[in-house]
């Protein structure tokens, strides 16, 4: 009985002495504006809803134009490296008119420099997990952002291949703003492009 009481006191002592050292931890943490519970990773309410880029790049892979792909979308055979085929270029051209509003719409948001995405109706933080489907057009729009940007640096606009790049760099950030591992892995993808 003497040893079990004993373990006890060592185990509230000790779980005092830890829950201190958290507490310490935590609150340094907080001091530097990095969220340390789930509701502060996951706020109910976007914080500053002027400056979100969210909802322009979710219009941007709606209206992506899916029957007309770019060369990095489509299964075509064409090398991925320059100097690149008549083929590619057509498609390049196709691809660009097909999905002028995406392009657009991506003009729009390299504006913006916050991610928020809501939560879904009724759930509790963590999200878990994002659509499959919403990554997936993601990932097409980088595409054809990526090869809209070799386009315009193979016309000679240096200025608006950067913007693109840009643009492939935003999506990624914002996919990576979900806080899920599978929206991580695809936002390294995002960005390897």
């Amino acid at each position: 009985v003497c040893v079990l009481l004993l373990l006890l006191a060592l185990r509230l002592v000790w779980g005092e002495i830890a829950q201190r050292r958290v507490d310490a931890a935590l609150a340094k943490i907080r001091s530097g504006g990095d969220p340390t519970t789930i509701d502060e990773l996951y706020p109910a309410s976007d914080p500053d809803p002027r400056d979100n880029a969210v909802p322009i790049i979710q219009q941007a892979m709606a209206a992506m134009n899916t029957s007309v792909w770019s060369p990095r979308n489509s299964n075509s055979s064409i090398p991925p490296y320059p100097p690149y085929p008549r083929a590619w270029h057509q498609m390049m051209d196709a691809a660009m008119q097909a999905n002028a509003k995406s392009l657009a719409l991506m003009r729009q948001a390299q504006a913006l420099h916050h991610f928020y995405w809501p939560r879904p109706g009724g759930t509790t933080p963590p999200m878990g997990m994002p659509s499959m489907k919403s990554l997936s057009l993601a990932r097409s729009l980088t595409n054809l952002l990526s090869d809209a940007a070799e386009d315009a640096a193979f016309r000679g606009d240096g200025m608006l291949a950067l913007q693109r790049i840009a643009q492939v760099l935003q999506i990624g950030d914002a996919i990576d703003a979900q806080h899920t591992l599978v929206s991580h892995l695809v936002a390294i993808g995002i960005h390897s492009l």
